[in-house]
Formats: structure tokens, C-alpha cells, sequence
């Protein structure tokens, strides 16, 4: 008997599952992760005394992951994909000379994974315990579009801005500073940190805005650029590395340069800051970093000597202590040439504005995919847009993260409550956040440079009850799942999401209405006749219609929310839907809706 590919590789997932099974039974996690990493999967890291079974990324749910063929099934596509686009690029079908920052196969990939999700939320309703129905298409059609994430992020960039103008390093200090450091295409390198003992002269407390672009040493570039601009095939490529090893050690740089800004010994004061980073990709779909940092002026030529032993470290830590190994390093990566003048190049702002100016253009092309070299070239910006997020799909990239600033989702939050409240600290903030004032918000909420634990404005977080049993609900890994339920304001518990929600499927609930009927009533499938689910479907738009979906819910024995937490829910009488008791279809589904 033949298989077909698709039973192949469900046949491959239920094998895997069940090899790690044994290999848990006979051998102990570490073992079974590093097989498993083998596979060319990613195990989640776990901790390495297990404290408590049911937290997230525990060691029994890793367990679990790993016996679970639906988790194979997750990772052995995503596999697939990122071998296949890998391959793309190995054949030199993603430059600007042929698909630049993603193949054609993976933008049509995309866009046929975004349709079915298109299909999926216009076929999913969310529905509250107090019995509010809305389309997930339309809640996130509202909440997700390019034009709002641009603004929002726009509005926190300006407020970072406007912290530091206020207390700018003067500007005497930066003329005194050579061109090319300041406003030159080039930028400073290696040899012109030197330069930065200007900064000695300075208010030591006055902010200085320094921007940098990390890129990955050359063996992680299929090609390379002549001086005429064209493409030639890069010697130093190493075929076995993809955008996302890249990224890793993009990510391994900066987490290093954080942990080095942050150490604090007798002799070594931490380096304070705030700022963002942006992922751009080059045409051959790997990335390079851009970062908007500010600091003290005290600690600006310290942090940029820093960043720059980081990222010349070759195969150890750290450039000049050669101690350590680092995980994505190799000791050629720190003597390439041009490495001192191209792998970290950084310039100076002339002022706090100059930041946001700056990066503007990376942001816009980011979220709209409005690329001046792109448009000149008469590209459309939507095509750009579709290349981005392909790529950003197929790799798993995340193209924004901020830095020691406050919680964007207290922000939100803030946004939610519209009453005046009598807390100052509180009701200070929602004012901040209403009135879009993300320096107002900062300062409030801890100040620039703020670590997360010390703000006195963060997330509240509870974890879900079980609709069936009133106990901690957890996911099929065995993990407590957690809700945001509100604020938590100088430890006192502000809540801001009174409701509970649902997500009803209604494909779902079509297939659980016929059971329901064939169940309680004599009837055959073989004898329902061919318009038996249009009439189903005509009790279901009626309901959508009335906004009682879930009633109907309800009657088809969905249990969406615990005893505790259903209000309007909890003593909705039966739909007098018909569904049992009647003779003819078309009074066992067409029954009063109301």
C-alpha cells in the first residue's frame, strides 16, 4: 500500500511522539531534548529542578510537548517551511535581483495561510459571560490595522523623544565631534569611539542619543555586493546557516551588551539607558539590526566600547577577555575584514528630535512597507508589506522590541478606563493615557531607565478558572493558563477586564448541533435530507441575527463559562429550537430562534 505524502508525515509525527515516550521512559529530559533538537526542532528551555509541574515551560510540560504528536505535527511544519525557504535562498531565488526579502514560494505560502485565518475569524464569534457577541473579524479588523500600529508606535517613539530633549546634551559637545559621526552616511566606528571623550566635558546627567546598526559577520550571506552594485556569490557563505541563526546571534550581541551595561561591581557603575530596536532585513532576507539608545552622557563612550566588544567577539563573550564561550560566535567572525569599520557602525544625534526623524523611515517601512528605494523602483508598497511579514512568518522574527521603557499593555489598559478614579497615581496615568502623552506616561510610571519589577504600574495577571470544574484551567501541556484581569497599582489590584470571553467556532458548533439531533432523536444520517445543513445554518444566522449565539451554544451543550463567572448566561432558559421531538426536518430546525 502506498502512502500518500500527507499520511507520510502524519505517520512520521505519531513516530516521533512515541519515540520520545520511550526515550523519557528509559532516559532522562536532557537526553531527550538534545534527540529531539536533533530532529531540527526547538525545545523550550526549562528550568533545571522542577519547582512546580504547572508552570509555564516546566519540565513536565516540556514532557508533555515532547509525547504530544499535535506538537510534533507544530514544529515538523514549521520545519518544513524554513528548510524549503532556506533552500530558496541556497539557489539565489531571494535578492533584489530575483524576490528580494522573501522567495515567491514563501509569499504565496503566506498568503494562502492568511486566507484560511481570514476564513477561520470571519467564521468565529467571541461572546462574553454577561452575553455580548461580536465577529472576531470585525474586533480585529478594528484593533490590527497597519495605520494604528504605526501611530501608537509613533506616539511612544515621540514620547522617548521628548524625555531626553529635555535635558540634551549641549549642542557645542556634538559639533565638536567629526561629520561623518554625526551626519555622514558612513558613521563612527571602531577607531572613532576615541573621539567620543567629548562627552567628559559634558553635563555627566544629559541625555545623549546614539544610533546603531549591527549587522551578522559575511558567512551568513548567500551573496555579496560589487562596487558597481551588482551581485556576486560570497565565498565566506556557509550554506548551513538560515535568518534565524542569524537572528540568534544577532539577539546573543545584545543580550550580552545589556548584561555588560547592566553589571555593577565597587568599581563599575551600570550604564542606564532606554531606547528600541528595529529588525530591517538586507535583500537576501537576513537581518540587521537598527537601534535608538539614549544614554548618560558619562556613559556614552563606555557603552559604545561595550557594544563594540560584543560585537566583535569572535567565538568567546567578549572581544578583549577572550573568557567565555559564546553559543553563535566563531573565532573568524572577529577578524574578517572590514569587520571594525562595517559589522557595528553608530552616529551620534545632533539632538533628541533627530532620533525620531531618523528612524522614521525604518519604522514606516516596517509596518507599511513604504520603502523609498522600493517605491523609486517602482515597487508598490503592499508587495513590500507581503515580503516582510512572508518572511517574518516563515522565521519567526520579531521585527520591534523596546528597552527599559514601561508596559505598552498598561498603557492599553489605562486606555480602557474611562471613569475618573480617585487613586492620583492611577487616575494621573489614565490621563497620560488618554491624552497620548507617552513622556507623561513614562514619568509617572517609574521614569526613563525604569526596570519593569520597580514600576509601580504593571500588568495583573490571574489564571483562568475551568469552566466545568471552578479549578485552574490548563492547556493540553498541563500549564496554568494566566488572564490579564487589570492593573496592579502600588500592589493594590485595579481591575479593568470584568468580563469573561469566549471564542465560538461556528463550524464547531454546526457539527455539534447534528450530533446533538442524531443523539436524541431515531434518526439516520443516511436519512436526513440534503438540506438538512442549510437548515442548520439558517438556525445559526438566525441566532447571529438575534444575538443568541449563545443560547444556542447552550443548547448544543458547549460549556463556555464556570458557575462563578456567567451572569446573564447562567439562568438562560432553552432554545425552543426544536431539535428533538418533531417529524420533519424543517420543524426540527426551523423552531422558534428567540
Amino acid at each position: 500500500m502506498t502512502l500518500a505524502s500527507g499520511d507520510k508525515r502524519l505517520e512520521a509525527k505519531h513516530r516521533l511522539a512515541h519515540t520520545a515516550a520511550k526515550m523519557l521512559q528509559i532516559a532522562d529530559l536532557d537526553t531527550t531534548a538534545a534527540w529531539a533538537r536533533g530532529q531540527g526542532v526547538r525545545v523550550p528551555a526549562y528550568p533545571k529542578e522542577e519547582t512546580d509541574p504547572h508552570k509555564p515551560n516546566s519540565q513536565a510540560a516540556v514532557k508533555s510537548r515532547l509525547c504530544s504528536v499535535e506538537w510534533w505535527d507544530a514544529q515538523r511544519t514549521k520545519k518544513h517551511r524554513r528548510d524549503a525557504e532556506a533552500a530558496q535562498i541556497r539557489a539565489g531565488n531571494v535578492s533584489k535581483e530575483a524576490s528580494p526579502y522573501a522567495s515567491q514560494e514563501a509569499v504565496d505560502n503566506y498568503q494562502y495561510r492568511q486566507t484560511l485565518l481570514d476564513a477561520w475569524k470571519k467564521n468565529t464569534w467571541l461572546i462574553s459571560n454577561e452575553g455580548d457577541e461580536h465577529s472576531l473579524d470585525d474586533a480585529d479588523r478594528e484593533h490590527t490595522a497597519a495605520f494604528i500600529k504605526f501611530a501608537e508606535f509613533m506616539v511612544r517613539v515621540n514620547g522617548m523623544s521628548a524625555i531626553a530633549s529635555d535635558d540634551y546634551v549641549s549642542a557645542d559637545i556634538v559639533d565638536a565631534l567629526p561629520e561623518h559621526m554625526t551626519t555622514g552616511k558612513r558613521g563612527g566606528a571602531l577607531a572613532d569611539i576615541q573621539e567620543l571623550t567629548v562627552f567628559e566635558s559634558a553635563d555627566p546627567e544629559s541625555w545623549v542619543g546614539v544610533f546603531f546598526t549591527l549587522t551578522t559577520p559575511s558567512r551568513f550571506h548567500r551573496y555579496s555586493t560589487r562596487n558597481n552594485g551588482k551581485l556576486k556569490l560570497n565565498d565566506k557563505y556557509d550554506a548551513s546557516k538560515t535568518p534565524a541563526d542569524a537572528r540568534d546571534w544577532l539577539q546573543e550581541t545584545w543580550k550580552l551588551t545589556q548584561t555588560t551595561w547592566k553589571r555593577k561591581t565597587k568599581h563599575i557603575r551600570p550604564i542606564d539607558g532606554y531606547g528600541f530596536r528595529m529588525d530591517e532585513t538586507h535583500h537576501d532576507g537576513v537581518s540587521h539590526y537598527h537601534y535608538a539608545i539614549w544614554v548618560k552622557a558619562k556613559d556614552a563612550q563606555r557603552a559604545v566600547e561595550i557594544f563594540y566588544n560584543k560585537a566583535l567577539r569572535g567565538a568567546h563573550t567578549d572581544r578583549l577577555t577572550k573568557k567565555g564561550e559564546c553559543v553563535y560566535g566563531l573565532a573568524r567572525d572577529a577578524t574578517e575584514r572590514g569587520a571594525t569599520e562595517r559589522r557595528l557602525s553608530f552616529k551620534i544625534m545632533t539632538s533628541a528630535a533627530g532620533m525620531v526623524s531618523y528612524m522614521v523611515k525604518y519604522i514606516t517601512k516596517g509596518l507599511t512597507g513604504a520603502d523609498w528605494d522600493d517605491l523609486q523602483a517602482g515597487v508598490p508598497s503592499d508587495q513590500t508589506i507581503i515580503k516582510i511579514m512572508a518572511r517574518k512568518s516563515v522565521w519567526g522574527l520579531r521585527q520591534y522590541a523596546f528597552w527599559n521603557a514601561p508596559s505598552v499593555m498598561a498603557w492599553r489598559e489605562l486606555r480602557r478606563i474611562t471613569d475618573v478614579q480617585e487613586n492620583p497615581l492611577l487616575e494621573s496615568a489614565r490621563q497620560a493615557a488618554h491624552g497620548k502623552d507617552w513622556k507623561a506616561y513614562t514619568e509617572i510610571n517609574g521614569g526613563a531607565a525604569c526596570s519593569a519589577r520597580n514600576r509601580p504600574i504593571r500588568m495583573m495577571r490571574e489564571s483562568k478558572q475551568d469552566a466545568e470544574t471552578a479549578t485552574d484551567a490548563h492547556n493540553q501541556y498541563g500549564e496554568v493558563i494566566n488572564q490579564v484581569r487589570g492593573l496592579l497599582v502600588d500592589g493594590a489590584e485595579i481591575r479593568t477586564r470584568l468580563k469573561d470571553w469566549y471564542l465560538l467556532n461556528i463550524g464547531s458548533l454546526n457539527k455539534l448541533l447534528v450530533q446533538k439531533f442524531l443523539r436524541e432523536s431515531d434518526t439516520k444520517k443516511s436519512d436526513l435530507a440534503p438540506t438538512f445543513s442549510d437548515d442548520i445554518q439558517g438556525v445559526i444566522d438566525q441566532a447571529k441575527t438575534q444575538g443568541k449565539l449563545h443560547k444556542l451554544a447552550e443548547r448544543a451543550g458547549i460549556v463556555m463559562f464556570s458557575p462563578s463567572s456567567s451572569s446573564a448566561l447562567g439562568g438562560s432558559p432553552p432554545l425552543g429550537l426544536g431539535l428533538v421531538g418533531t417529524t420533519s426536518h424543517a420543524q426540527k430546525i426551523g423552531g422558534d430562534a428567540a
